[in-house]
């Protein structure tokens, strides 16, 4: 698919408060009390806006600015781990990054989903799922940053962490077991058996004024798999809900496809962190 890996930035929590010339490095966003401060670092403003694209080189940036600084083993709140392809359309691989983030969202509780547009070009400009310790967006970058020349960009990010500076894997291995929980077939035709209820509960409220057909041309971007759209023809009423299925222009989401994907970015990550 085109992937590079890497961490776009880390949030850590200094002892100490830093004075004005650091600022470049060091990005205050939230003083705890009169001496600790939450500071954003972005490991490729560091490095002069030259992307980082190993681990070795991210731990020697990092490390020589704390050390500059003043400010040892200091605790990472939140990392954001990225993936970014600079050669696919953003909506190429959109329905498949909506459904792994989708799956994600509904494997814990009061976790919070969003989808955003553009309210004058109707294009999809994100979807993001969050919760108290971690998120999961996937946005059209190229639409936000044009001079930056990356097409889309997938973000994992871990939060309210304790690990230090030089445990970035372990946020990563932690992400890692989220994305290998939703590999579960039975998981992802349970996923589809609930989100084909709320799809049924919408044709109860809408069928008086569209078919079946337009229905399910309408909300085509929540169903998936196959095995999902044979449900849903099957709680719609049809005859044949296989035949239906089959004949819908509608791009199904593979539980393979899924599984490579998820595959391919924890291969991606490990990569990254061996380097």
């Amino acid at each position: 698919m085109n992937n590079i890996f890497g961490i776009d930035t880390i949030e850590i929590v200094a002892n100490k408060r830093l004075i004005n010339a650091y600022n470049s490095l060091f990005v205050p966003t939230h003083y705890l009390d009169s001496v600790r401060t939450k500071y954003v670092m972005n490991p490729d403003f560091i490095n002069g806006g030259i992307t980082v694209e190993k681990y070795s080189d991210y731990m020697s940036l990092i490390g020589e600015a704390l050390q500059v600084a003043g400010i040892e083993a200091p605790v990472i709140r939140r990392i954001d781990f990225r993936v970014d392809n600079f050669v696919d359309e953003y909506e190429k691989h959109y329905k498949l990054h909506k459904f792994m983030i989708l799956c994600l969202a509904m494997s814990y509780h009061n976790i919070q989903s969003y989808e955003s547009y553009d309210p004058v070009t109707q294009d999809i400009l994100c979807i993001r799922a969050q919760g108290k310790y971690w998120e999961a967006e996937y946005y059209n970058k190229l639409k936000q940053e044009p001079k930056s020349g990356i097409k889309s960009r997938f973000e994992m990010r871990a939060k309210a962490g304790s690990y230090h500076v030089g445990d970035e894997r372990r946020y990563f291995d932690l992400y890692s077991e989220r994305l290998i929980k939703i590999t579960s077939k039975q998981y992802l035709l349970n996923v589809a058996e609930y989100l084909n209820d709320c799809l049924n509960d919408k044709w109860e409220q809408e069928k008086k004024n569209i078919s079946k057909r337009g229905f399910l041309e309408k909300y085509s971007d929540n169903i998936f798999m196959k095995e999902q759209a044979i449900g849903l023809c099957n709680m719609l009423g049809y005859k044949d809900p296989k035949q239906t299925a089959s004949k819908l222009d509608i791009k199904y989401i593979s539980y393979k496809e899924l599984l490579l994907h998820v595959n391919e970015l924890i291969d991606l990550g490990n990569r990254y962190f061996d380097s």
